[in-house]
């Protein structure tokens, strides 16, 4: 722990009366100033002041309560845990920071001043209130998001504060996660004494984590069920063409001369379609990880030739037409013959 770094003050805070909440908040600024006074360091205590503004007793309150002190957490250097007793709240704090592999330290007042004992487990017999001999951990996760393009999977819990993790496509790694925009950062590996339980339609679909246990069912990663639909569309139909060879056919239409060729800049000419205006029709549907998936046909006109063709892609069953979907990268349309027949 260094100068100037953030570290979270760990403390309790629920209490039989409302003043006895009251005397731990002001106890919680009392560590937060001992500490930066005394270690030079920025300590955080969001339990000294967020209730005043936000109210533990409405859900939506206490979850922004949650998330507010999950986010410096995971801005912290240390963890450093006040008081003389552990809460259920501070044992979710102390453990989250585990997984995070920030280090945590006890804070030990003395006459004149304080000092800083490292937690060398924040697991198992070193947290009070878990069983002796519960060597692992387990944490509800559902599916957040698939992201194929960043070759991850992105799970939230199902229970507690929102937390966020990503499973690696490539070789089934866990990690902690951060939201970033539309989609969640890789933090630090997940420990190796965590288990995830991945829930959906309500049950327990598998057991994974990074470590070794009796159970474990890693399940395949989005991008295999991928190509696995996709190889399962293409045998249904066996007519339909990838993508090289659509290009290859909207270029040899008049007007794509212009854009053929190894210096021709064709993306803005070939993605000219009717957004908006397209229609799908569901010819197949598919599961994973308890999820049913619909494979679509929809139905695109390319503006600057007129083409009709129909392009594949599959989304979660029962999103609104038009929503996102992940593109299977495989079209068929009707020889120009019937096309100009349909147009007239």
């Amino acid at each position: 722990m260094k100068k100037n770094d953030i570290v979270y003050i760990c403390s309790p805070l629920s209490a039989p009366t409302k003043e006895g909440i009251r005397q731990n908040m002001e106890k919680a600024a009392h560590y937060a100033r001992l500490v930066s006074g005394t270690f030079g360091c920025r300590a955080i205590a969001p339990h000294s002041f967020l209730p005043e503004y936000l109210d533990d007793n409405i859900p939506e309150e206490r979850e922004a309560g949650l998330a507010f002190g999950l986010s410096i957490l995971r801005l912290s250097k240390a963890i450093i845990v006040c008081g003389s007793r552990i809460s259920s709240g501070m044992r979710g704090e102390i453990e989250m920071a585990g997984e995070l592999h920030i280090p945590a330290y006890a804070l030990l007042e003395q006459e004149g001043g304080a000092m800083l004992a490292e937690i060398k487990e924040t697991s198992g017999t070193a947290l009070p209130d878990r069983k002796e001999g519960d060597a692992w951990k387990h944490i509800r996760v559902a599916l957040h998001m698939e992201e194929s393009g960043l070759c991850r999977d992105t799970f939230c819990t199902t229970e507690g504060p929102e937390r966020y993790f990503n499973r690696s496509m490539a070789d089934g790694t866990w990690y902690t996660a951060s939201p970033a925009g539309n989609y969640c950062e890789n933090d630090c590996t997940v420990r190796a004494d965590i288990i995830f339980e991945v829930i959906a339609g309500g049950e327990v679909r598998c057991l994974d984590g990074n470590g070794d246990f009796p159970g474990k069912t890693p399940f395949t990663p989005f991008c295999e069920f991928e190509k696995a639909l996709a190889a399962d569309t293409l045998a249904a139909h066996p007519g339909l063409k990838d993508y090289h060879a659509m290009k290859e056919k909207l270029l040899s239409l008049p007007g794509g001369e212009a854009h053929a060729g190894p210096h021709g800049i064709c993306d803005n000419w070939l993605y000219a379609l009717d957004f908006g205006e397209e229609t799908e029709e569901a010819v197949g549907k598919a599961s994973w990880l308890g999820t049913e998936y619909q494979v679509l046909a929809v139905r695109y006109t390319h503006k600057p030739t007129g083409f009709v063709f129909r392009n594949y892609c599959f989304r979660r069953s029962g999103k609104a037409a038009r929503t996102s979907s992940h593109d299977l990268l495989l079209y068929d349309w009707e020889e120009e013959g019937a096309q100009k027949g349909e147009n007239r």
